[in-house]
């Protein structure tokens, strides 16, 4: 039993680092938007491409029997990050931070 226990914790564990890694790769992109958005002038926020990704995510969670709200939630939470981060492009407050920004003080929407 503790073998097996072991076993599935270490697959979790890789998952987790495989997530991770998949966050830091999209956090990489979403900055570049939020500098080409800064370099033309365009806002952090795209309210029209945020209801999309909002209903993508929806059935998305629900074709891999996931709950909608978790799945929702936890990209209200990267796209609050997103936010900021495009902000912060337009008006740098942390120059040469290369992290996402930290925290969840709010939840704004992406792109």
């Amino acid at each position: 039993m503790q073998r097996m226990l072991q076993t599935l914790r270490s697959e979790i564990d890789a998952i987790d680092e495989q997530l991770i890694e998949f966050l830091a790769r999209r956090f990489t992109v979403t900055r570049q938007v939020g500098q080409l958005k800064a370099h033309h002038a365009l806002p952090a926020v795209d309210t029209e491409r945020e209801s999309a990704q909002q209903l993508r995510y929806e059935q998305l969670a629900r074709a891999n029997g996931l709950d909608p709200a978790l799945v929702t939630g936890l990209f209200r939470d990267i796209i609050a990050a997103v936010v900021r981060q495009h902000g912060e492009a337009i008006t740098p407050e942390r120059p040469g931070s290369s992290q996402p920004p930290r925290g969840r003080k709010d939840h704004g929407n992406e792109r």
